[in-house]
């Protein structure tokens, strides 16, 4: 008998630090991720930028669910949008960006000799 144990193909297990306070993010279901597109999907369509921020802040109560919403509330439009990034891209993805930028500051540190 063969047997997949999905319970062993957890996500890779990501952080953020906000004012010095690490908060883990919550892997998205595919119910959330539904939600989600759904939500963006209306964003598309609603000019309010109030109504766009307040999709925005949803989305980062769901991947982060430990922060207290004064705390993510604080946060600005750029951090907001990395935070979602972030929790979007693979850790092969931020590796290999990590990587790229290391070798760009070695170049450059290279040149100033």
């Amino acid at each position: 008998m063969r047997l997949l144990n999905l319970d062993d193909l957890s996500a890779p297990k990501k952080t953020v630090q906000i004012r010095g306070v690490e908060y883990p993010i919550a892997e998205q279901s595919l119910g959330q991720l539904i939600e989600l597109l759904n939500e963006q999907k209306k964003a598309k369509t609603k000019t309010s930028e109030a109504d766009v921020a307040q999709m925005l802040l949803q989305q980062a109560q769901m991947l982060l669910p430990t922060c207290p919403t004064e705390v993510l509330s604080s946060l600005n439009i750029r951090q907001l949008n990395a935070l979602i990034e972030f929790s979007r891209v693979s850790d092969d993805e931020i590796l290999e960006g990590v990587g790229a930028e290391v070798k760009k500051v070695e170049a450059e540190a290279t040149k100033e000799k």
